[in-house]
């Protein structure tokens, strides 16, 4: 009797998991990169919020508080002050006398910005604002970021800040006016002595805190010192340095108007003081308000040149758990 053979057990065929479909555009693609710099698991946590032209895409996590908009803080603010201002002349801690209504300051700067009175004062002020800012921005990002990557250089040079820092600018008008006279290159020194040690001691900050491993690859990429900071520690650095010049800014405008009322005889400052010597307090007080609002300007364009240079770091912020 013949037995059939035993048929042999062929192995059960896996089946392969379907391939994911491809995306559907370089949206998408995007999306996930973003998520996956982020540290989030999918770019399912992220929303679309909107794509520029050029095809870039924008985008923010959900759930993430939405800042409020610059115009609305601002019109916020003004009014709160407005409201402040007010009732302290209704219930008598501003003597009505010798304070004017914030309805006849807006005015009386409109009108001295509309016939000129206000408009030279105020280029001047401007001029001489940038030109310190300028000049401590030169002075102050380079030692800082000596201070921050050489320790020899900090140790070095961390006794003369010391030293130098806790002296008021104001305190130094009179010493400057007998070396420099009466112009701007006195008011320019002054700015930035007083302006500089935010942007260094930031920006100091800013070069001792960069990832090693950014300086080790670029060291074995075969870039020289000053190429690695260049390229790499002040990229890095950058939002601390635009955090100091920002704060530079609002000491630059303090010092400008208070070398303006002393020695200078040009700007707001002056003009401020004039008006106040003859009893015309309104207009004194339009002259204020002018500066108050070149202050507030010009922290709202440093804010924006932040936003727009380091906006990386502000996505990484929010993205951090």
């Amino acid at each position: 009797m013949i037995v059939p053979a035993q048929k042999r057990d062929r192995p059960e065929r896996v089946s392969r998991p379907a391939a994911p479909p491809a995306r559907a555009d370089h949206a998408d693609r995007t999306s996930d990169s973003v998520a996956r710099v982020g540290g989030l698991q999918s770019s399912d946590d992220l929303e679309r919020v909107g794509t520029p032209p050029g095809g870039a895409v924008r985008t923010r996590l959900r759930g993430a508080r939405r800042a409020p908009h610059p115009t609305l803080a601002l019109a916020v603010t003004i009014g709160i002050g407005w409201a402040l201002w007010d009732l302290a002349r209704v219930i008598g801690i501003l003597p009505t006398s010798q304070t004017p209504s914030v309805e006849s300051m807006v005015a009386s700067a409109a009108t001295g910005l509309a016939d000129g009175t206000l408009l030279g004062p105020l280029g001047e002020t401007v001029v001489t604002v940038l030109c310190g800012l300028a000049a401590s921005v030169v002075i102050g990002i380079p030692v800082g970021l000596l201070m921050g990557r050489l320790r020899i250089a900090d140790e070095a040079l961390g006794l003369t800040v010391d030293l130098l820092r806790p002296i008021p600018a104001v305190a130094l008008v009179p010493v400057a006016v007998v070396v420099l006279g009466l112009g701007l290159s006195m008011q320019v020194s002054l700015i930035a002595f007083a302006a500089v040690w935010p942007i260094v001691f930031n920006t100091r900050y800013g070069a001792r805190n960069v990832d090693s491993v950014m300086t080790d690859a670029a060291r074995l990429a075969g870039l020289s010192p000053f190429a690695t900071v260049r390229r790499v520690v002040l990229p890095a650095s950058l939002p601390s340095v635009l955090t100091g010049i920002r704060l530079a800014t609002a000491v630059a405008v303090v010092l400008t108007v208070v070398t303006e009322l002393v020695a200078s005889g040009t700007g707001l400052g002056s003009y401020v003081s004039s008006r106040q010597q003859v009893g015309d307090v309104q207009h004194a007080f339009a002259g204020v308000l002018l500066a108050a609002f070149l202050g507030t300007a010009l922290n709202g364009l440093v804010r924006l040149l932040e936003g727009r240079v380091v906006a990386w770091h502000h996505a990484q912020q929010t993205a951090a758990p």
